[in-house]
């Protein structure tokens, strides 16, 4: 076993890569061990109030490799450490919270596998539990997994859905899930969101999820931002859910092909991977822009003839190649280091000309800067409607 920050250092990757790479893939599977803790097992009577198990024994956590569950893992790719699970405790009305059943448990230790089909079982943290970073580890037979996709954005890039859930629709559609699975799955994924709780989205991104409590088994509402309110956000339910599944599987069935996003032999003149045409323009560099993000506007609309979608996704790879630590070559700008923003990897990228571990978006670092998508599309309009801009 490796922890997961050795195994991503390895791989040349952050951490957090390995975890939203494994919230649909089986290829790698974290495991946590923890040092202390137990679950303690419910069962739920006829009159629907919760007592003992009937002879259960408590579950122990330390020390024992347990599973994490899939919707768990999309609240780690965001989360900050240590992630504290709380015990049974009961409210002022005498009520329980914090149960779980059996596919809603974040860690799932192998001694819970004997109470599969049981609807009426649960389960609760004994004490509290604190898990850090340094408790998640990787198995060694997880070592030959390619991870080249992960630097891909994790945002399909030539979707044509514009909200969350069918982005994630279209995402498990490309994965080979079926619909009911795929609606328990964002019922789950709100679970563990809570409207509290960042959340990676499959196929979307970073979010807040939470179920509607009028509604809890058929209404979803998100927003990007923290709820404050109960009625913050806006819902989706059951119903729309599977109209919009529907649909996009109709047009996937009839779309017989697809034209490339982008053709690198219009810009390199031979066939190579995608991006690797940027190394024809590093030697490029205009002295006349202060800004990394503006120069290399400049060169991907003079000289590149790109677009500026595909740009911005240029800037993310390189931003990806260099995470900060590798001196990469920005075409316009010249040597520089890039690295994407943890929480909002798609949108934002630092950038320094020194080394630098940061991967935040506030409270910057001496000598590190932040380049919003925000900020490289306004340059890019303004650039573009120079008159002088398209000659080459």
């Amino acid at each position: 076993m490796l922890r997961i920050v050795d195994y991503a250092k390895g791989k040349d990757i952050e951490w957090y890569e390995v975890i939203r790479q494994a919230i649909n893939e089986s290829s790698v599977a974290p495991v946590v061990i923890l040092t202390r803790g137990e679950l303690r097992v419910y069962e739920l009577d006829e009159d629907e109030m919760i007592g003992d198990y009937p002879d259960a024994e408590p579950i122990p956590l330390a020390l024992v490799e347990s599973t994490l569950n899939p919707a768990f893992l999309a609240r780690l790719v965001h989360a900050r450490f240590p992630v504290i699970f709380k015990p049974v405790t009961k409210n002022m009305d005498g009520l329980a919270d914090d149960f779980y059943q059996l596919d809603d448990l974040p860690i799932r230790p192998p001694a819970v596998s004997k109470y599969e089909g049981l609807e009426r079982v649960w389960f609760g943290f004994s004490k509290q539990v604190s898990m850090t970073l340094d408790d998640l580890w990787v198995p060694f037979d997880a070592g030959n997994v390619d991870f080249t996709s992960v630097a891909k954005v994790a945002k399909s890039s030539n979707t044509r859905q514009t909200t969350p859930h069918t982005q994630f629709i279209e995402h498990q559609m490309n994965q080979g899930e079926a619909k009911d699975k795929s609606w328990l799955f964002f019922k789950q994924l709100a679970s563990h969101s809570t409207g509290t709780e960042q959340i990676e989205l499959p196929g979307y991104g970073p979010i807040f999820l939470k179920r509607e409590r009028k509604d809890v088994e058929s209404t979803i509402r998100y927003s990007l931002k923290n709820f404050e309110h109960p009625d913050d956000g806006k819902t989706v339910n059951k119903h729309a859910f599977n109209n919009d599944w529907d649909r996009i599987k109709t047009r996937k069935f009839h779309k017989t092909s697809t034209p490339p996003e982008y053709s690198p032999e219009s810009v390199a003149g031979t066939p190579t991977p995608e991006y690797n045409f940027i190394e024809n323009f590093e030697d490029i560099i205009v002295q006349s822009k202060q800004k990394p993000h503006t120069a290399f506007v400049e060169v991907a609309i003079t000289r590149m003839k790109i677009e500026r979608g595909k740009a911005w996704k240029a800037m993310l790879y390189i931003a990806q190649r260099s995470r900060g630590q590798t001196e990469v070559t920005l075409p316009g700008c010249g040597k520089i280091y890039l690295k994407r923003v943890r929480l909002n990897p798609e949108n934002e990228i630092l950038y320094s000309h020194e080394q630098f571990d940061y991967d935040k978006a506030e409270n910057l670092p001496n000598g590190v800067d932040l380049i919003k998508k925000t900020a490289f599309d306004k340059a890019w309009t303004q650039m573009a409607r120079e008159p002088n801009m398209n000659q080459t």
